[in-house]
């Protein structure tokens, strides 16, 4: 038998349900409430600190305040005081400079540099015809001073962003070589950017580098698979480490030259939801790939491990990949000046992170270098240990 509710029952049991859901609502607009108060009342002691500051400065310090420095130096340290690795403040210069990088030309005096053990700026490649070509710079070289200012790891890349800027700029260095310093003052200039190396040995298996990832690198690695191919190439040997790249569309590209169709990478923000970022199509290289990786191989490049990996598509030689899978979003300020600060991290196709983990190898083998060596070694099946290795797996794959 059916049991009737009453209307009144009905109207009460509706008012129930409405006055719980006006609670809650209540509830969770009240908390909200609160941590917004919460961060006004703390923004307003940090303004009023620094405002007491600034006050008791400008009466009573004896020299002159630099304005612009003043702001800058602000801003820097809002940044440094966030808790983010990744944050970052850039003046406009430097945003200019950061900016040129990965557009296929740039300025500046033609190096692709990485940070050396030493904690001095280790010259990876140097273009062709470029100035530091020109000064006699080589592979393998060690810049140990910027401007009078001594390298170290704590000021790698603020050193390696001086080494580019505006044409004709001037920047003296200190270059080590065959364990001898020069002095050199060399003239910064535009330089067309050659990303994708390639060279093919007596079995047909070539090695394929990266000087860095830019915009124009997917259409080079394109048109240079193809020209390999042509050569008769019977599989590749990609080398993957030294290069480091936070633009995904550039990874993107790169990786839809060589997978089927499919998802490529996902984001995970900070309450962990995924959000899918990019796709390949069905078109793609076919040629077998083997990749080399290790704790220099950074940011978006690992992505590019990770999912060639994921797909199945490529083994990975060398050691685990350096762990900087964070996204970072850079917003442009109204004078020309910018901010860097992590808003997700990576994830590959199979929706794993690599944030501080990295991205581990099929084949661990380590790459043993002197203080500037591993310029000369890198690519040489001789001394390069994990290229070797990478040969035989190729080898093996290929039967």
């Amino acid at each position: 038998m059916n049991k009737k509710i009453s209307l009144g029952a009905a109207i009460a049991y509706m008012a129930i349900v409405a006055a719980v859901a006006f609670s809650l609502t209540m509830i969770f607009s009240m908390n909200l409430f609160n941590v917004k108060m919460t961060d006004i009342t703390e923004r307003e002691k940090m303004y009023s600190s620094l405002s007491e500051v600034d006050l008791y400065v400008r009466e009573n310090y004896y020299g002159t305040i630099d304005e612009n420095a003043l702001k800058a130096a602000i801003a820097k340290g809002y940044m440094d005081g966030v808790g983010d690795p990744n944050a970052r403040y850039f003046t406009a210069e430097e945003y200019e400079a950061f900016t040129q990088s990965g557009s296929g030309r740039y300025i500046g005096i033609g190096v692709v540099t990485e940070l050396d053990p030493s904690g001095y700026i280790s010259v990876r490649e140097v273009y062709p015809d470029s100035p530091a070509e020109i000064a006699g710079i080589r592979p393998g070289a060690l810049i140990t001073s910027v401007d009078g200012t001594r390298v170290q790891s704590g000021n790698y890349e603020r050193m390696a962003a001086k080494l580019r800027g505006e044409a004709g700029d001037k920047v003296s260095l200190v270059v080590r070589q065959d364990s001898e310093d020069s002095n050199m003052e060399l003239t910064l200039r535009v330089i067309d950017v050659p990303t994708v190396k390639s060279r093919l040995n007596d079995n047909k298996i070539a090695y394929l580098s990266f000087a860095e990832i830019g915009n124009t690198t997917s259409d080079q690695l394109g048109s240079t698979l193809d020209a390999l191919s042509g050569q008769g190439a019977r599989g590749v040997v990609m080398d993957l480490r030294g290069v480091k790249s936070g633009e995904l569309s550039y990874i993107v590209g790169m990786l839809d030259e060589l997978l089927p169709a499919g998802t490529l990478a996902y984001s995970m923000d900070k309450n962990g939801e995924m959000v899918k970022l990019a796709s390949s199509d069905s078109t793609h290289n076919d040629i077998p790939v083997v990749l080399l990786a290790d704790e220099t191989t950074t940011g978006a490049a690992e992505l590019f491990v990770l999912a060639m990996q994921d797909f199945g598509r490529a083994k990975v030689v060398g050691t685990n990949t350096a762990g900087e899978g964070a996204i970072c979003e850079i917003i442009k300020l109204s004078d020309g000046s910018a901010i860097r600060v992590t808003t997700a991290q990576y994830a590959g196709p199979g929706k794993t992170t690599f944030e501080k983990t990295g991205v581990s190898p099929d084949y661990e083998v380590s790459l043993t270098t002197g203080e500037g060596d591993r310029g000369k070694i890198l690519g040489n099946p001789e001394l390069d240990a994990p290229y070797k290795k990478a040969l035989e797996v190729m080898a093996s794959a290929l039967k």
